[in-house]
């Protein structure tokens, strides 16, 4: 799992808000 970019970094996060699982792996990125 990779981003291309902190913007698709940002998307990614703002998308899985909304999942608790998500959002943690999102934020893992970080």
């Amino acid at each position: 799992m990779s981003f291309k970019s902190i913007q698709e970094l940002k998307d990614h996060r703002e998308r899985n808000e909304g999942s608790g699982k998500s959002k943690c792996i999102a934020s893992y990125w970080v």
